[in-house]
C-alpha cells in the first residue's frame, strides 16, 4: 500500500530531530502538513492527536491551524459512530 501524504510527513515529523535547522524547518511543514490533513482513517486521526498532544506539551499557543485540525477530528469522530470504520 503506497504511503499517503500525512504518512510521509509522519515519517518526517517522528524522525529524532537535532539542533540542525534544516531538521526542524522539515519537521515544521511535516508538522503542518499533518495538522492540514482531514483524517481519512482512525490511524490519520491518532497521528494528527500527537501532534497536537506535543504542541500542548510544548506549551504551544493554539492557532488557527491547531483550531482547524480539532474541527476536523471532531467531524471525522462523530462520522465513525455513522459507518462502518470501526470494526469492534
Amino acid at each position: 500500500m503506497p504511503k499517503t501524504n500525512i504518512d510521509q510527513a509522519w515519517s518526517v515529523w517522528t524522525q529524532s530531530s537535532g539542533p540542525d535547522e534544516t531538521t526542524e524547518a522539515l519537521r515544521a511543514r511535516a508538522e503542518a502538513q499533518i495538522l492540514d490533513q482531514k483524517p481519512e482513517t482512525p490511524k490519520h486521526a491518532v497521528m494528527i492527536l500527537e501532534v497536537l498532544l506535543d504542541n500542548l506539551r510544548a506549551g504551544s499557543r493554539t492557532d488557527e491551524r491547531d483550531l482547524g485540525a480539532l474541527a476536523r477530528l471532531t467531524a471525522f469522530m462523530r462520522g465513525l459512530d455513522q459507518d462502518d470504520r470501526v470494526i469492534n
